[in-house]
């Protein structure tokens, strides 16, 4: 087993400070919490790479230096040098440089420090001086080019991840390119790229002709097949893997994957959940993976102290040089250089699939200081028998996103003929807007609803998203939801850019994240001056134009457009359909609702028939509009 070492942090901590793990044999040895420097403000540790003797750790403001400490009595590490650079100080507006990975190569004799703030690579020598900077537009011009128009919250990328190919070649992983949610690697050297696609990529590791990253907010592990004659990257991966949880309590609970290596034939990935530590939200912990099939080994619980509790990972690194610790039973925890003997953990679960093979009500158990050895074999074997989600693995069964059992949804409505003899006619009457509607939709599909006008799609749909509560039946959401129904909370009176800022508080998005996301609202909606005009002026097509640029700047786990593309021009549909695809990898779950057959066709993976609030078919969408579209011309 190799030995690592580990940036963590905690967000139930006031201070939030910075700390490092090691980790030999899969059981935490070591725990370190370092203040650091009284000039940097933001003391959370992030990205970080080891050589023989020394640990480089960045800061969001700054490069720390490590040492390996000779003292038995000493922390393990020590802190000799913090370099600051007065580009990386923070400003009124900023927190620091947004410092975030750092990789020290023995071939190039450099340290490469990926600097957000100024969307810049910049290189030291590997006695800690600054040598020079490269930015994003000069490495890669033809990736990061120049926009004709500048805007204050324009950013090239988030640059995730610098690694290195075995030649020495220098590779940089970005997200987020030029503000779209397309992720990229290339090489340094020369720009070229060797991968790009949607998501939120992290990692970028070359091991044996094989790239490995994973996607942070889906958390998904990929692995891809690297051709080193020609330096570029299969399309479709080997394989996708995602955490696998045996504990009920958990089965729902969001898990993004932050901080990777690969080691031994195996990836060792951090996971947790980005939100506040919560009941339901499993607890952060270390999930390793067979490199060679993607299958789940075991996992690494995080050791969480009193002053320190629910640690994340943020980055990874494999030690060069073997350590020995003394003590190797109990775990050492030191705070700003001086040992704390006796600290209490806090109780932290600890996940073992074998549990539940033998009691299902069984969740988790509790550690300690004292961490117990397992047999490593055992653990392989236990996680074997179940049905691990690996893409691409004849095994791997996509979870499901919305499950609907014998739904029904009544309304009451009453005749209008109030002076009517007919007693009848003035009595409170039923109709079934849905009766017993059951399906399934998993991650993954783009799922399409049809049917005539008052079939009961809408009502579907906000069943769906709990706008409406269903009368009888049961109905399961995995995920965060959004409907998106065009026109929605917009106000005549007031203008355009006014009513963006109304209706994405209905969606849910923050006053910042609204003005981040603002100017390309504006540039989809291609409403120019009319932007500070009300919305009463406004046509039915640039209605749509606003709406859709709107809802769509979120992006949720399911999201539910309701006749979004039945409006506008056809260079506007085709900008959405354009868009619409782009969701469709952003995206775990869509569903369209839709008269048009031709877009269904095009955009969906499966289709469900409704009529008269019945489920009439569900099935592909050839099947499936072949028949609606016969019972539309009858």
């Amino acid at each position: 087993m190799p030995q690592l070492l580990i940036s963590l942090h905690s967000p139930s901590s006031p201070l939030s400070p910075g700390a490092l793990g090691f980790l030999d044999k899969d059981r935490f040895q070591y725990l370190q919490i370092d203040k650091g420097s009284d000039l940097v403000n933001d003391k959370q540790l992030r990205g970080l790479s080891a050589t023989n003797n020394k640990v480089f750790v960045t800061t969001p403001s700054s490069l720390r230096v490590y040492e390996f400490g000779g003292s038995d009595t000493g922390p393990l590490l020590s802190l000799v040098d913090e370099i600051i650079l007065p580009e990386w100080v923070p400003d009124m507006r900023k927190a620091g440089g947004d410092l975030l990975p750092v990789h020290v190569s023995h071939v190039k004799k450099r340290i490469y420090v990926g600097c957000n703030k100024l969307a810049s690579i910049d290189e030291f020598s590997l006695d800690g001086k600054f040598l020079c900077r490269r930015h994003l537009w000069e490495i890669a011009p033809e990736i990061f080019p120049i926009p004709d128009k500048l805007h204050r919250k324009f950013r090239y990328g988030h640059i995730r991840y610098i690694g290195e190919i075995p030649d020495g070649g220098i590779t940089v992983t970005v997200a987020f390119v030029s503000g779209t949610e397309i992720g990229v690697i290339f090489m340094l050297d020369d720009g070229r790229k060797l991968i790009e696609g949607p998501g939120r990529p992290h990692g970028g590791i070359i091991d044996n002709n094989h790239l490995f990253m994973v996607d942070v907010n889906k958390g998904i592990l990929k692995k891809y097949t690297l051709r080193p004659d020609s330096l570029t990257v299969e399309e479709q991966p080997v394989w996708e893997a995602i955490p696998f949880i045996a504990e009920p309590e958990y089965q729902q609970s969001v898990q993004n994957i932050r901080g990777m290596t690969v080691v031994n034939g195996q990836v060792y990935c951090g996971v947790c959940h980005f939100g506040k530590p919560a009941r339901k939200q499993i607890p952060p912990r270390l999930v390793v993976f067979d490199s060679d099939t993607g299958a789940q080994l075991r996992n690494i619980s995080l050791p969480a102290i009193e002053s320190y509790p629910h640690p994340r990972v943020f980055d990874i690194t494999a030690l060069q040089t073997e350590l020995d610790i003394n003590d190797k039973n109990n775990l050492s925890i030191f705070i700003d250089g001086v040992e704390k003997s006796g600290a209490v953990v806090d109780k932290q679960q600890e996940f073992d699939p074998s549990k539940e093979k033998q009691d299902s009500t069984t969740v988790s158990t509790s550690i300690s200081i004292t961490q117990n050895s397992s047999n490593l074999e055992e653990d392989r074997n236990t996680y074997s028998d179940h049905k691990v989600p690996v893409k691409g693995a004849s095994n791997y069964q996509p979870p499901v996103a919305i499950k609907l059992v014998d739904v029904s949804l009544i309304y009451r409505r009453r005749a209008h003929f109030f002076f009517s003899r007919r007693k009848h006619l003035r009595e409170h009457r039923e109709y079934a807007a849905l009766s017993e509607i059951s399906f399934n939709i998993k991650e993954g599909e783009t799922v399409g609803i049809v049917g005539k006008n008052g079939s009961g799609k809408s009502t579907l749909a906000m069943v769906i998203c709990g706008i409406l509560p269903p009368d009888s039946g049961s109905l399961t959401v995995n995920g965060s939801i959004q409907l998106l129904s065009l026109g929605v909370g917009f106000n005549n009176e007031m203008t355009g850019r006014e009513n963006v800022y109304i209706n994405g508080a209905l969606l849910g998005m923050t006053h910042k994240a609204i003005e981040h996301h603002l100017p390309n609202i504006e540039e989809f909606t291609e409403l120019g001056e009319f932007m500070e005009e009300p919305v009463r002026t406004y046509s039915s097509g640039m209605k749509s134009r606003l709406g859709f640029a709107i809802a769509t700047a979120v992006k949720p786990e399911i999201l539910i457009l309701d006749e979004v593309l039945a409006t506008g021009d056809a260079a506007f549909k085709r900008k959405a359909i354009q868009r619409m695809e782009e969701l469709r990898a952003q995206v775990k779950t869509v569903i369209l609702i839709s008269h048009n057959s031709n877009q269904v066709k095009k955009l969906c993976t499966r289709v469900i028939w409704l009529d008269k609030g019945k489920l009439i078919l569900d099935g592909k969408p050839t099947d499936v509009m072949k028949e609606y579209d016969k019972y539309c011309l009858n």
